[in-house]
């Protein structure tokens, strides 16, 4: 077993606020990847549970300063995942997902991870191509 494994494992993911399985009954987890993000890495978590429901997908991005745990701003791992440079500072409190201002850039980082488009992004896209300036 990695240490990223080892981690994935006894995360505690109950207490993270963007955890969606609070309800569900675990039955395990593994690594399905881990991605080199600057001073850390990205890792996917896959969530299986009790019930016919499916597995889930998580985002945890960690860090190793002596020992794995998972990263926060000012760590360069959020920066690192969106390519931009600058220093990390966190913006506000989201419910479901870690926003990060990293210079003049907003990096939102999705935690739970699901299959197809995303909705947030295609609106922006279909604004800024018709023209509308109003959008960062």
């Amino acid at each position: 077993m990695t240490d990223a494994e080892a981690f994935a494992r006894g995360f505690d993911l109950r207490a993270a606020r963007w955890y969606a399985g609070k309800a569900r009954t675990e039955a395990g987890r593994r690594v399905a990847a881990a991605v080199p993000a600057g001073p850390g890495q990205a890792l996917v978590v896959e969530v299986a549970y009790d019930d016919d429901d499916g597995p889930e997908l998580y985002l945890v991005p960690i860090v190793d300063d002596g020992g794995l745990r998972e990263a926060v701003p000012g760590d360069g791992v959020f920066a690192a995942l969106a390519g931009v440079e600058g220093e990390e500072r966190p913006l506000g409190v989201d419910q479901t997902n870690t926003s990060v201002v990293v210079g003049d850039a907003v990096v939102k980082a999705y935690r739970r991870l699901e299959p197809g488009g995303c909705p947030e992004l295609e609106v922006v896209r279909a604004l800024t191509e018709r023209g509308f300036d109003g959008v960062p």
